[in-house]
């Protein structure tokens, strides 16, 4: 049976994060030092973990701490990441690279709160949602295949064991014909 885990870790911090500064998809962010030892932590609390997979945004934040995280790991640090934008988080549009207050201004002058509020180029939370689903699905696809993989394997093995047992147990059953076995 296949034991399925999920993992989830947000990136470590960017200056933009320290300085409430929107990122989104549009400004790709290295992680400041404060964000790789944020990395290196979760990195050591997740050492002992066996991932089979590891999938991270394409963005370079998410990038840096995925491949920093992995790098810790005991069993894992030659994992391949696999990356997808479906990861990404939230596009804000023509707020990007701007700072939270005016995201917050936008959203008020528009009569809406923040948090649903899609500036202009932006995700609406119904987007974010249909993408993180499509991915979540395509998980639950890749789960289902694994197990028919691991049900197949322990099929063959078991066919192999039982010819095998056959074997030990009835070794004469190749060698001799039915007339010598039932005169024996």
């Amino acid at each position: 049976m296949v034991r399925f885990g999920l993992t989830v870790v947000r990136h470590g911090e960017t200056r933009y994060n320290k300085d409430k500064i929107l990122q989104g998809q549009g400004v790709d962010e290295p992680l400041s030092a404060t964000g790789f030892r944020q990395a290196d932590a979760a990195g050591l609390f997740l050492s002992n973990v066996k991932f089979t997979h590891v999938f991270s945004s394409d963005l370079l934040r998410a990038k840096q701490t995925a491949a920093t995280i992995l790098g810790k790991n005991k069993f894992c640090k030659d994992l391949e990441i696999k990356y997808d934008a479906r990861l990404r988080e939230r596009k804000y549009g023509v707020a990007e690279g701007r700072p939270l207050t005016d995201l917050k201004a936008m959203a008020k002058a528009a009569g809406e709160q923040c948090p649903s509020f899609t500036p202009s180029g932006g995700e609406t939370l119904d987007e974010v949602r249909e993408r993180a689903r499509d991915f979540f699905e395509f998980l639950c696809r890749l789960a289902v295949e694994l197990e028919k993989k691991e049900q197949d394997m322990h099929a063959a093995a078991s066919r192999s064991s039982e010819a095998s047992e056959e074997q030990l147990v009835f070794p004469w059953t190749n060698h001799c014909s039915e007339a010598e076995l039932s005169s024996g």
